[in-house]
């Protein structure tokens, strides 16, 4: 029986994988920021939760007083410090293909830590919209591992290729719209200041 925003059955571990640059996109598609420690508090109340994997690109940026590269760091270590395991890599500003994009070395590093994790999980949560993540899901469902995807189908003004390909909704078990996270993962600017929001 589902119990929770990730619809999953209590007696089932779960693990989780956020593809950074992807979620902070979707949400402010829908008009938020997400406070991690809202979602770091809706994760662990799953009944057997795991772990949380989260992915980063950085630009590297040679202003020590740059706001966003300190905010962007902040919530880094507080994940780390939270116990959530941080991936994170710098790239030069020309080394950019556009904002949307997920690096080919990001991809390698999810995909390997979510096969360690088979042996552990038996439910995994994915938020991400990158179809290059489909033979990860098809690979995962094959050995009787529930998949569940969080990602947007955008609105009439999103564009296409930010939209989530339709053949990733297809592999998964479960699919959440990042708009149904809003309620509850929200960063409110009047909460307290140790919220984590990015």
């Amino acid at each position: 029986m589902s119990t929770s925003i990730f619809k999953i059955d209590p007696r089932e571990k779960i693990v989780v994988f956020i593809d950074g640059q992807s979620f902070h996109r979707d949400a402010k598609e829908h008009g938020y920021h997400v406070d991690f420690t809202k979602l770091f508090a809706a994760i662990q109340s799953e009944h057997n939760y795991v772990m949380e994997y989260n992915y980063y690109t950085q630009r590297r940026d040679k202003d020590p007083n740059n706001t966003k590269t300190f905010n962007i760091q902040q919530l880094l270590d507080w994940l780390t410090y939270n116990g959530v395991r941080v991936v994170s890599k710098e790239r030069d500003k020309d080394d950019y293909r556009n904002d949307q994009d997920s690096w080919p070395d990001f991809i390698c590093d999810l995909t390997v830590d979510a096969m360690l994790a088979e042996k552990s999980a038996d439910h995994f949560i994915f938020v991400t919209s990158n179809e290059a993540y489909l033979p990860l899901f098809q690979h995962l469902r094959n050995n009787h591992k529930k998949v569940t995807l969080v990602a947007t189908t955008g609105n009439s003004s999103t564009e296409a290729r930010r939209r989530v390909p339709i053949v990733l909704r297809k592999a998964v078990h479960n699919f959440i719209d990042t708009r149904e996270l809003k309620p509850i993962i929200e960063h409110i600017a009047s909460e307290e200041k140790q919220n984590r929001a990015v």
